[in-house]
């Protein structure tokens, strides 16, 4: 049998949206895998597509040992709590370089969302699709330090003590 290339749409438009309003595509992997490059491709190939990038939910933390995490509260409670009721959610992502660090969008999904995040798949939500991106370690840690290096150093950072 000859290997056939699968275009993502005859994919995700083989059948209706599993709930019922809007695509949804979840895209997982570890740190430094390619999720948001992977995600902004599809965002040219499907007009309309809304990417929500979890990264945008890291924030920093009053701690002497990390910097950093993902504020999973406030995660579930903008997007994923709104989502499993409807299409229409706030996006309260965190800016390091902006004051003030947490702005608001108002969001409304007509025709697609694409989620990447590390752990997307265990979120709940009825995804039409998943896809898993592996990378090998060299590049996949390359694209981690590069990434990290435009992130401000903890030292940065206002601690109460």
């Amino acid at each position: 049998m000859e290997p056939r290339t699968l275009h993502i749409h005859e994919v995700l438009f083989a059948t209706r949206p599993r709930n019922g309003e809007y695509y949804s595509i979840a895209i997982d992997g570890r740190g430094g895998s390619g999720k948001s490059v992977l995600a902004t491709h599809l965002s040219k190939l499907l007009p309309g597509l809304i990417l929500i990038n979890g990264d945008d939910y890291f924030e920093p933390l009053k701690s002497e040992t990390v910097w950093g995490a993902f504020n999973e509260e406030r995660f579930n409670h903008d997007v994923i709590q709104p989502l499993r009721r409807g299409s229409r959610f706030v996006y309260r992502p965190y800016d390091w370089h902006a004051e003030p660090h947490i702005t608001e969008r108002e969001i409304s999904v007509d025709g697609g969302l694409c989620l990447e995040r590390c752990f997307s798949f265990s979120l709940n939500l009825e995804w039409d699709l998943k896809l898993w991106v592996e990378t090998p370690r060299t590049p996949q840690a390359t694209s981690v330090v590069a990434r990290n290096a435009a992130t401000p150093p903890a030292t940065s950072l206002t601690r109460e003590r």
